[in-house]
């Protein structure tokens, strides 16, 4: 009988063991799930940004877009506000080239960005003054970062380099960049 005493108590602990193996498991993969699901969301948001800018929408435009996107797991509340500068949780860059970047003899040069004070160099082949619109055939970069994604999970947190037990928040960027050709100009 002292035998089987000490096999049930082996099996109760291991159970504990593996329940919290388990337990520890389940919230990475719902954590990760929820990551992907924003990430997913940025993407998508991204795209249909970058979609619309191509076709020549304004910067009030491009920005009402972004405000209005559902990002799961963003906090609203991250930094400064919701969007669209650095320090807020959505973070959005609009950029027109005149040419692709990285062909062999072709140096991407700006022509301007969401942000009509963009700097464009003067004098060099093919660019034009502050503000200037783009014509067809250039390209137009849309990065969208989502600064104020959260990990749930404090578990994982330590996985994200969030050690400090202190803050109850843990936020990861999640960026995306989508490069499409410019067709229309509703300027």
């Amino acid at each position: 009988m002292v035998i089987r005493s000490k096999q049930r108590s082996q099996a109760i602990i291991e159970f504990g063991l593996i329940a919290l193996l388990f337990t520890a498991l389940m919230f990475a993969t719902v954590d990760f799930g929820l990551l992907l699901n924003t990430w997913l969301a940025v993407s998508s948001g991204t795209r249909e940004i970058a979609r619309n800018a191509s076709v020549g929408k304004k910067a009030l435009f491009l920005t009402n877009e972004t405000t209005n996107l559902n990002v799961p797991t963003v906090d609203r509340q991250y930094g400064s506000g919701w969007c669209c500068d650095s320090g807020k949780a959505l973070f959005l860059t609009v950029e027109y080239f005149g040419c692709v970047p990285g062909p062999v003899g072709c140096t991407a040069w700006p022509k301007g960005s969401i942000d009509p004070s963009y700097p464009a160099p003067d004098g060099t082949p093919g660019t034009c003054a502050i503000g200037c619109h783009p014509v067809s055939d250039d390209l137009v970069r849309v990065t969208l970062v989502a600064q104020g994604a959260q990990i749930i999970t404090p578990l994982l947190r330590p996985a994200f380099g969030c050690t400090n037990g202190s803050n109850p928040n843990c936020y990861v960027p999640l960026t995306s960049t989508a490069i499409m050709r410019f067709d229309g100009q509703e300027f």
